[in-house]
This record gives structure tokens, sequence and C-alpha cells, in this order.
């Protein structure tokens, strides 16, 4: 909504980098937490402009990326969404940087 305060973050945590968006929103239960990844749900007897796509299009790119989508309790009050990145592994190669 307009006026509402919105914190994003990047971290490096052991498993890979989490990139951490909050909003100071209404936040979304617990019970429904799942299911607002399902495309075109929206959580009953909320009100405003939108699809119910947001969040289902945010898994399918976490997805395709490796990366896995997660759903808290914000620091600001409403909902936290990570997107929990996996570490490049240089071994493997990926990522690597090679210099001579």
């Amino acid at each position: 909504a307009p006026g509402t305060q919105v914190l994003v973050s990047i971290c490096n945590e052991v498993a890979g980098p989490v990139l951490t968006v909050e909003d100071a929103g209404r936040g979304i239960a617990p019970i429904d937490r799942e299911r607002v990844f399902d495309r075109f749900y929206r959580v009953p007897g909320t009100d405003g402009v939108g699809s119910g796509l947001g969040l289902s299009i945010v898994r399918a790119a976490a997805t395709g990326m490796g990366a896995r989508v997660s759903l808290t309790d914000s620091r600001l009050g409403g909902l936290a969404v990570r997107v929990h990145f996996v570490a490049m592994d240089d071994r493997a190669g990926h990522g690597a940087v090679v210099t001579n």
C-alpha cells in the first residue's frame, strides 16, 4: 500500500546468499503461506489490486535459478520473503575466477 515501509537486504549465510524483502503491511498468516505460491490465489478477505501471480512468479524464477523461497514474519510487522541461493561450488567450475 502507499506509504508502506519496505526493507531489502542481502546477506551471505553458510549455505549461500539470501535476498530478503520485508514490509510493514498486514502480512500473511502462517496457515496461508504455502498456498500464496499458487497462481491466482489471493488470501480470502484481502482487498486491493492484483491477480495473485506475484509470489508464484517469484518461486518459479527462484526455482529456475536453483534457489528456494521462504516466507516469515517481517521485523517491520508484515511479511518477509527470503530467496535462498545455493553457494557456487568453485571446485565444479561454477562461478570460479581463473587467473594466470
